[in-house]
């Protein structure tokens, strides 16, 4: 069987061949690359909001449709236009997403995740388990519900930036309380 590079929708119309081109989409370089056919750029520049989007997706299991989807908001463009793509185009973003959104979590993990301590396990932190993404724009807007949806829509940098403070200075002052209470 000859394989070609075939267009969204002709992928979508595929039976007897779709397995061959489930594969290349796997593994071939073809497919996998990451690379920005269509213009997004630096995903830190993307808006909070569309980034913890993502990222709750990524944490559940993002699927094909998920992806084209925040492909499709991200560029302006209809879901339609991506049906005339060529299918490695948008594979290869896709691979783009997912490199962009692993060293995103990469960045946070090692500035922003807090040891917890055994006494903020006996208090109960764990109620805060599975609220992640939602509970970083919840604290960038101070609990402010009306600033949520603004907060939503600043670039991901910006808000990181603004979270690497907060994360700083709360671990300058829990240092700072220990300090002081070992002096007295």
């Amino acid at each position: 069987m000859e394989v070609k590079l075939i267009t969204l929708n002709e992928y979508q119309e595929l039976v007897e061949e779709r397995s061959t081109y489930n594969r290349l989409m796997k593994y071939a370089d073809v497919y996998v690359d990451p690379v920005d056919h269509f213009k997004i750029g630096d995903m830190m520049e993307l808006e909070m909001g569309t980034i913890k989007d993502m990222q709750h997706h990524y944490e559940k299991g993002i699927t094909f449709n998920d992806k084209l989807e925040f492909l499709s908001y991200i560029t302006k463009k209809d879901l339609k236009y991506f049906g005339t793509q060529q299918l490695n185009k948008i594979t290869q973003t896709f691979s783009y997403f997912d490199k962009g959104i692993s060293k995103i979590l990469e960045l946070e993990k090692m500035n922003l995740a807090h040891n917890q301590t055994a006494v903020e396990e006996q208090a109960g932190i764990g109620l805060f388990k599975g609220l992640g993404t939602s509970l970083q724009i919840y604290h960038l807007a101070k609990g402010d519900i009306l600033k949520e949806s603004e907060i939503r829509k600043l670039s991901y940098g910006k808000c990181f930036q603004h979270m690497l403070i907060n994360k700083r200075l709360a671990d300058y002052n829990i240092k700072l309380n220990e300090l002081s209470k070992q002096r007295k």
